[in-house]
């Protein structure tokens, strides 16, 4: 997608497909960057908790996200 969204940024002028690949790539990559925050900041609560804690931490996190 990083590709794609590279790729998108060469445009000529009214061409409207590389505009909707921009688009798209960068609402994917920004969710992608989203969600590997909220896993590195999961284990990160789950090294300082107890293991026991780590599940119940995950369950929370993921409801209220």
């Amino acid at each position: 997608m990083l590709n794609v969204n590279r790729c998108s940024q060469v445009a000529f002028p009214g061409e409207t497909i590389m505009q909707e690949a921009k688009l798209c790539t960068e609402r994917y990559l920004r969710n992608a960057l989203e969600d590997v925050v909220l896993y590195n900041t999961v284990n990160e609560i789950a090294e300082e908790e107890s293991f026991s804690n780590a599940n119940n931490i995950v369950a929370q996190v993921v409801i209220t996200s």
